[in-house]
């Protein structure tokens, strides 16, 4: 994304998750939104969330999602956990789902959708890969085991998680 000036013209979305981005490519991308690209950004840079217009929080520890205002969901109230510290409340556009936690109904926005320009942008607040490798796998961690410290049980050792990360770069969750 650092040496993308324009996006192509068969672009049809852009997706980007976590950190990492300068001012500049932050720029580049409200401004490939406000031209017509829709933007998905999951657990976003802060460049991009203030290019945007938007700002968030700080973390909230075991929040869930309730979804708020999407047309067609059918799962009423359920919530969508966010365990550990993988939300952050989102100040700005329209709150498609709200953060929550046991003690506060309310913390602000997990999930926002912005129009901008001819376009859309939908920010989530959470980081959605950590939450998959947490609700997976039972933890976050991208670590071997000490089999001496940690009895690992569940997915990673029933279906040989080690033998496949093995084989794999491990700087990603690897989870279904």
């Amino acid at each position: 994304a650092e040496t993308c000036s324009t996006v192509p013209p068969d672009v049809h979305l852009i997706v980007t998750a976590g950190t990492g981005l300068s001012s500049t490519t932050a720029e580049r991308l409200a401004n490939t939104v406000a031209n017509g690209t829709p933007l998905v950004a999951l657990a976003p840079d802060p460049a991009l969330v203030h290019a945007l217009g938007l700002t968030v929080g700080n973390s909230v520890e075991d929040a869930h999602l309730t979804v708020t205002d999407l047309t067609h969901w059918e799962h009423s109230d359920l919530p969508l956990l966010c365990p550990d510290h993988t939300a952050r409340p989102i100040t700005g556009g329209q709150t498609a789902a709200k953060l929550c936690t046991a003690e506060n109904p309310t913390v602000g926005a997990g999930i926002v959708t912005l129009s901008l320009g001819k376009g859309r942008a939908w920010i989530y607040g959470y980081d959605l890969c950590q939450t998959i490798a947490t609700l997976r796998h039972g933890t976050g961690r991208l670590d071997h085991p000490e089999p001496e410290k940690d009895a690992w049980t569940g997915p990673r050792a029933l279906y040989s998680f080690w033998e496949l990360a093995a084989k794999l770069p491990q700087d990603i969750p690897i989870a279904d």
